[in-house]
């Protein structure tokens, strides 16, 4: 059974799950090794993001994720912020004209 925290590796062990049978692989990524490269000014135009500080969220739209919340939340931001959502689902359509204004979110048909 694969665990992506120790505390869930305790709650199996306290549970009765045998030791050798569990696995911890902690999410997230290696800062040291993944970073930024240097800015696409090229990536930057085919998007429409010059001058604009970008928000990436790389999950599937579905309630679970939770990224309405996200929408929502840009219209506190400023203006110069922007959502980019690669995935897709049935949650993305209502965004449209949501509180957020005139905002930009994108999902792979938008690409």
């Amino acid at each position: 059974m694969v665990m992506i925290n120790p505390v869930m590796r305790q709650a199996a062990l306290a549970a009765g799950a045998p030791p050798e049978k569990l696995k911890t692989v902690t999410i997230g990524a290696d800062v040291s090794h993944f970073t930024p490269g240097p800015v696409s000014a090229a990536l930057r135009a085919r998007f429409g993001l010059e001058g604009r500080r970008v928000v990436f969220s790389p999950r599937s739209i579905t309630p679970l994720y939770r990224q309405g919340v996200v929408v929502e939340a840009l219209s506190q931001l400023p203006p110069d912020v922007v959502v980019m959502m690669p995935g897709s689902g049935p949650s993305q359509t209502s965004w449209r004209g949501s509180s957020a204004g005139p905002r930009r979110w994108a999902s792979p048909t938008d690409w």
